[in-house]
């Protein structure tokens, strides 16, 4: 009850973004140490879980990764441990950029619907569309 009574100052003062925002430029570190600037023209996918970031891998794994995507991963939410040892041995496997998120008041302000992967378009730094998947089919087009 302590811990709650601590965060709720944070969580009321959390904004979560929606549709017509202006967003403000960010840079996250991707699995590799490197730095990226998320797209300001293009999508952002965000996993909040292993399952949801299970299934954006496995759809990159035969879906060639696109330059206007930035694929986000709550990492807050993991343990520093289990991070070090586990989560980020398994990133590396993966060519494209795994753009980790630890700061847990920014990740706040991201769209989130349990169990499902958000998927936001971004357009001239401004959020055109939210939507919740628990797929991305919606991105292949023949």
């Amino acid at each position: 009850m302590k811990y709650f009574l601590f965060l709720l100052p944070l969580l009321l003062n959390a904004s979560v973004i929606k549709v017509g925002d202006t967003l403000i430029s960010k840079t996250l570190e991707s699995q590799y140490e490197r730095k990226h600037q998320l797209v300001e023209n293009g999508l952002w996918i965000i996993s909040y879980n292993k399952d949801s970031s299970n299934t954006v891998n496995e759809y990159f794994t035969k879906h060639r990764f696109k330059k206007d995507i930035s694929f986000i991963v709550d990492a807050a939410q993991i343990p520093s441990i289990l991070f070090t040892l586990f989560a980020k041995p398994k990133m590396k496997k993966y060519k494209y950029p795994i753009l980790l998120s630890f700061d847990e008041n920014y990740n706040l302000t991201l769209p989130k619907k349990e169990g499902f992967i958000t998927i936001l378009t971004i357009q001239n730094s401004m959020l055109k569309k939210i939507e919740y998947v628990k797929t991305l089919s919606i991105l292949h087009t023949p």
